[in-house]
This record gives structure tokens, sequence and C-alpha cells, in this order.
């Protein structure tokens, strides 16, 4: 069951089908559009989910002026590395 958990939770999720039910850090998915063109590759970002009373949703992207960047899916973290005895 451990491995069946773990394969349906690094599946990538289109952030249009789906957001993040929690503030965290995910591996996202990004389309970056620049000087040189348009590429598409992972990197981590923070999401930010608040509910009270001013509620919003965002991911934290760093600001780069030379860089658009377009959240296309997300995947949450593995999980650690485990020594094992």
């Amino acid at each position: 069951l451990c491995e069946i958990e773990r394969r349906i939770r690094m599946k990538w999720i289109p952030v249009n089908e789906k957001l993040p039910k929690y503030s965290g850090d995910y591996n996202v998915t990004v389309g970056v559009s620049n000087e040189y063109g348009y590429y598409e590759e992972v990197r981590t970002y923070r999401y930010e989910r608040f509910n009270g009373k001013h509620p919003y949703q965002k991911w934290c992207i760093p600001n780069k002026l030379y860089e658009t960047i377009n959240v296309i899916a997300w995947m949450p973290l593995p999980e650690p590395y485990i020594k094992e005895e």
C-alpha cells in the first residue's frame, strides 16, 4: 500500500485542474519566457493559501525581471531520505 500511495502522490497535477490544499513547498513545472525564448523546467516554489478575513492563494515566485514565469503543474515534494539500518 505504501508504494501505491507514493506513486499517486508523485503524480503531476495541472494547476488548471487543482491547486494544493495547504501552504508549503512544492515541485512545479514552469513555463519560462525570457529574451532568449521559451522553455519549461522543474523548480521548487512555495505555495501560500490563507482562508482568513482576506483569503488568498498564490505561488511565491522570486522576482526576476528578465523572466516571466507560468506555473503549469505541481506535485508534493518527495519524502526525505531515511537511512535503512
